[in-house]
């Protein structure tokens, strides 16, 4: 059977996941019900790796995933395909917009999380 969809890439937060971040079972059973019939299935998430990968698997997802706003693609089984990253003058500047104008930002390096509580 030909399906009209091939390629379903879902966001998490606010969409793939509730307000307590937990997959619904009815979401998990769609899903799969999507991958049986031939649909690939990925995670494509402004989060970090480390914090996606989990639901893929629970999802039991081996398609790539793309992370950090496609900062990252990671191809299955989860090896690094490409990562794009922003000068640091860059992202100095914008921090220095963000705090100029009084705006909320957040920055991910390859290791982690920063944000106002935690910039360096």
């Amino acid at each position: 059977m030909k399906h009209k969809y091939r390629l379903l890439a879902l966001d998490m937060d606010g969409t793939l996941l509730r307000d307590d971040h937990e997959v619904s079972e009815e979401t998990v059973k769609w899903i799969k019900e999507a991958v049986r019939h031939g649909i690939h299935v990925c995670l494509s998430t402004g989060r970090p790796f480390q914090d996606a990968y989990p639901y893929a698997k629970q999802l039991e997802l081996t398609t790539p995933m793309v992370t950090v706003n496609g900062g990252e693609v990671w191809r299955a089984p989860y090896e690094l395909h490409r990562r794009a990253l922003l000068d640091s003058k860059l992202v100095e500047q914008m921090h220095a917009l963000a705090i100029e104008t009084g705006s909320w930002f957040w920055a991910y390096s390859v290791e982690r999380l920063y944000n106002s509580e935690n910039w360096t």
